[in-house]
């Protein structure tokens, strides 16, 4: 009787020899399969899971532990029974009704949490797996991240809009400045008939004052969007700010207490005069919003060397303006978003007072940084290099 490949196996096993026989081909070919199905599993980009009948993980390949930080399929669901892995609701709910159903989804968007707490985009695929008698065994399913289109996406549309406001900005602060060219001219002619001595002469001298500031704020307004360089000029930071105390005061409202601390020496710096104030009222109103119930709104002027407030003289010479309040703060999410154009809790914000505001310390060659969390106020660090 002729003798299997399987019986001269068997027989070298059991006489012991110490060369391991050929593999028979069919076995060899399958776990040759077998390993290149297993490294393309592991090193394709995409994340690859699988589900059982009931919707469980019970598999998943390196690429979904690197998107979403869970180190096995056990801990990913932990988090998917405790609701901490889909951000909004509505997509969970026509996830869980697709498998619920059976069906097959293609190109279903997904904002998923990781377990650090932040957010990445995926193009989610999953088909169901069925038996010969067309029983449900599971679900075979594919993640695709697209935070970073999401991310080029969202800076695209931004960028249009700042291109339209940018157009609307400019054509309002011309006729603004228009009509301030005449109030400027008619109190001009008033002062000069009326004379010093005349009761009036100080409320027309107040007037020209704040017609002024709104020309100030016409050409920051200007320069925005893109339609006047801004002019810099030598200031000193705590005149400026002396200065502004009037118009910080009536920003704030009563209940809310305004501290100013200058340098004990004089700040001088080289920037946008108007937008500098236009800066800090922007940021007095915020902290007003931030504090219905009243509180502390601080102006601290100090020498620093760098931009994070903490480098002394390792730095750059430079002034750091630190404006604080002591109000409601914000969460991680309000302040990850804060300086981005557009973005606004307010009912009828325009999510634009921040945005000018980093903008402003860009173009004065600064930095600004901010420091909030919920119910501990919020701090903004405004760093500007030092005039020579």
């Amino acid at each position: 009787m002729n003798r299997s490949a399987t019986d001269d196996y068997d027989s070298a096993a059991v006489d012991g020899g110490d060369e391991r026989p050929a593999e028979p081909g069919a076995r060899r070919a399958l776990r040759e399969a077998e390993e290149r199905w297993q490294r393309l599993y592991d090193n394709v980009p995409a994340g690859l899971f699988e589900l059982d009948a009931r919707g469980h993980i019970t598999r998943m390949n390196p690429a979904v532990r690197a998107m979403l930080g869970d180190a096995d399929p056990a801990a990913l669901q932990r988090r998917l029974a405790e609701g901490r892995v889909f951000r909004h609701r509505r997509q969970l709910l026509a996830w869980l009704r697709a498998l619920t159903r059976g069906e097959t989804v293609r190109g279903m968007e997904l904002a998923l949490t990781r377990v650090d707490g932040g957010t990445v985009h995926v193009m989610a695929a999953c088909a169901p797996v069925r038996d010969a008698r067309d029983m449900l065994r599971g679900y075979e399913g594919m993640f695709t991240d697209i935070t970073e289109m999401k991310a080029l996406q969202q800076q695209f549309v931004l960028a249009q809009k700042m291109e339209a406001v940018g157009q609307l900005t400019g054509g309002i602060a011309h006729d603004f400045n228009n009509l301030l060219s005449v109030i400027n001219g008619n109190l001009y002619l008033a002062e000069q008939k009326l004379g010093a001595e005349h009761p009036l002469a100080e409320l027309l001298a107040a007037t020209r004052t704040a017609a002024r500031q709104g020309a100030d704020l016409t050409r920051s307004l200007l320069a925005f969007a893109r339609r006047e360089t801004a002019e810099p000029e030598r200031i000193d930071l705590n005149e400026r700010i002396g200065a502004l105390r009037p118009l910080l005061e009536r920003a704030l409202e009563s209940g809310i207490e305004l501290r100013i601390v200058p340098a004990g020496r004089p700040a001088p710096v080289w920037l946008d005069a108007a937008g500098f104030e236009s800066a800090l009222l922007n940021l007095a109103i915020n902290a007003r919003d931030a504090m219905p119930d009243g509180g502390v709104f601080s102006l601290t002027v100090a020498a620093d060397g760098n931009e994070t407030g903490g480098g002394g003289s390792h730095g750059p010479p430079g002034w750091l303006v630190t404006v604080a309040d002591n109000g409601t703060g914000m969460s991680e999410e309000v302040r990850s978003r804060a300086f981005e154009p557009f973005f606004t809790t307010k009912p009828e914000g325009s999510g634009l007072g921040l945005a000018m505001v980093q903008r402003f310390a860009g173009g004065a060659g600064g930095r600004l940084t901010l420091d909030s969390r919920p119910g501990e106020g919020t701090t903004f660090r405004l760093w500007l290099p030092a005039a020579d």
